[in-house]
């Protein structure tokens, strides 16, 4: 049964809303007008999502989301409404997710996905990205392929693929008890095609590249060690 797109913009803006991000729609869209690049440039990414843990529940990219990185008050976006290059049943699917920020240093924070299943299911998880890149003016810029595969964690070193809670939804679709495989590759040959067959208005525009290093999120910190002085019973 299909996901309705009430039912999906229902999930973002209470998603947005705990995390006090501004809802926006990505710049780059199928069969639209092409983005003003006077005030701000596009940064553009393939990203393929693939649960390898529990293929029966591939998830849909929801959201990416990006901030000033020169300012640690400034406001969070969240960038919806990507583009599907392909749904690949239990290999997952294939996407373009874009962005549109004002020059100079920008930081991509994560990417945020969704496993619906109307009435049964809404679990969500995270692929923390944690990356910079240094925008430049009124340009186009292309940051690599992305692939994100959620596995199973081996221990309490690896950080969730989604939140434990709610228990049910999360454990089923594999996010609670799973971790993302993070990877980024320069394919801009290929890629810078099928970007100029989706969106027509990119051709004959220069297309610069700053390919994507993601920083791994740390550990989770070691539970405090017992206080000897308190006595046992």
């Amino acid at each position: 049964m299909p996901v309705t797109k009430r039912a999906v913009l229902a999930a973002l803006v209470a998603i947005a809303a705990s995390g006090c991000a501004t809802v926006v729609r990505m710049p780059l869209q199928e069969r639209a007008d092409a983005p003003d690049l006077k005030q701000k440039s596009v940064m553009v990414a393939r990203l393929k999502i693939r649960n390898e843990y529990k293929p029966g529940h591939q998830p849909r990219l929801l959201c990416v989301l990006a901030k000033d990185a020169r300012d640690p008050e400034a406001k969070t976006f969240s960038f919806t409404e990507p583009t599907l290059l392909g749904d690949l049943d239990q290999a997952g699917k294939d996407y373009f997710f874009s962005m549109e920020m004002a020059p100079g240093r920008t930081k991509v924070l994560l990417a945020r996905f969704l496993r619906q299943i109307p009435l049964l299911m809404n679990a969500f998880a995270e692929a923390e990205l944690n990356a910079e890149i240094d925008v430049p003016q009124s340009s186009v810029v292309y940051l690599g392929s992305i692939e994100a595969v959620i596995v199973e964690r081996a221990d309490d070193s690896q950080p969730r693929a989604g939140p434990v809670i709610p228990l049910i939804d999360q454990g089923v679709a594999g996010f609670s008890g799973g971790t993302f495989r993070l990877s980024v590759k320069d394919d801009f040959e290929k890629d810078q095609k099928e970007l100029f067959a989706r969106y027509p208005y990119l051709q004959g525009k220069e297309i610069q590249k700053q390919i994507l290093t993601i920083t791994a999120p740390p550990p989770p910190a070691p539970a405090p060690a017992p206080d000897s002085n308190v006595p046992t019973t």
